[in-house]
């Protein structure tokens, strides 16, 4: 080692290329590959100091002119003899890494993650966004004169094509759980990765700004002439349809937005 200690190596190897001619598999060109500075103490993982993993390969490709060099005080050494290798089948990628939830409202939840540490050979194509929601119900037995109230978990999925690594879900309902917010990701070869977890959170109550605009939603998809509600009062009115839907868009355009309320509370 020259009289002093190694603190540095050095890594070379390139990706070949080959195609089939005729009969023969032909190499059609290297991509050169440098991993510079792989210093033996800032290591991801806790390996033998003679021992270096390279993340980041294509699955069942080969790799040529794999070299190697150290150094210490004096410099750099000469560079070893160079061997190829074979990088096994494609595998599944690691799970998703640094969940989070940036915002959650009455409405939306706006989540975030980054990409696997190991693609699994790979390049990841897609993520999918799995949760359940739990939404109180009541029933009613007429004949009994009783209610009931009772939790129902649906549960629901999102694919995400592409290597976006966020997802906004809007219209979600107000004052509601979601349990088991998770995300997976998925590699060109077909293959899942384990599931990472955000935390269950509970979207905040609905706004009078949303409660408006799902009742003209409601009520613009009916065809009637009168409307039985009890939107405005809490008991049951009846009234015409038309003037009830002016009635509802007088009201919601004296109100906040929920994207602009929302920009207030953050500004603050």
């Amino acid at each position: 080692i020259g009289g002093s200690c190694l603190y540095d190596y050095h890594i070379s190897l390139a990706r070949a290329f080959y195609c089939i001619k005729g009969k023969k598999i032909v190499l059609i060109k290297k991509l050169p590959i440098s991993i510079e500075h792989c210093s033996i103490w800032c290591k991801k993982f806790p390996i033998p100091a003679n021992i270096y993993r390279i993340d980041g390969l294509d699955a069942d490709t080969t790799y040529e002119d794999i070299q190697i060099r150290c150094r210490n005080q004096t410099g750099w050494s000469p560079w070893s003899n160079s061997i190829s290798a074979k990088t096994s089948d494609p595998q599944r990628p690691t799970a998703p890494n640094f969940v989070s939830i940036k915002a959650c409202t009455s409405s939306t939840l706006h989540l975030l993650w980054s990409p696997p540490f190991d693609e699994g050979g790979s390049p990841i194509c897609s993520y999918e966004i799995n949760f359940n929601v739990l939404i109180q119900k009541i029933s009613l037995d007429i004949n009994n004169n009783t209610s009931a109230e009772k939790t129902v978990e649906n549960e629901r999925k999102i694919r995400i094509s592409g290597v976006f690594t966020e997802c906004v879900l809007t219209d979600v309902p107000g004052d509601t759980l979601f349990r088991s917010l998770r995300v997976i990701a998925r590699n060109r070869a077909g293959f899942s990765s384990l599931e990472a977890f955000f935390p269950d959170i509970r979207t905040s109550l609905p706004t009078t700004w949303y409660l408006t605009k799902k009742e003209i939603e409601r009520v613009s998809q009916l065809t009637c002439k009168y409307i039985d509600s009890d939107f405005f009062h809490g008991t049951v009115q009846r009234k015409v349809r038309l003037e009830y839907i002016n009635e509802l868009k007088i009201k919601f355009s004296g109100l906040i937005p929920d994207a602009v309320a929302k920009d207030r509370r953050y500004s603050k």
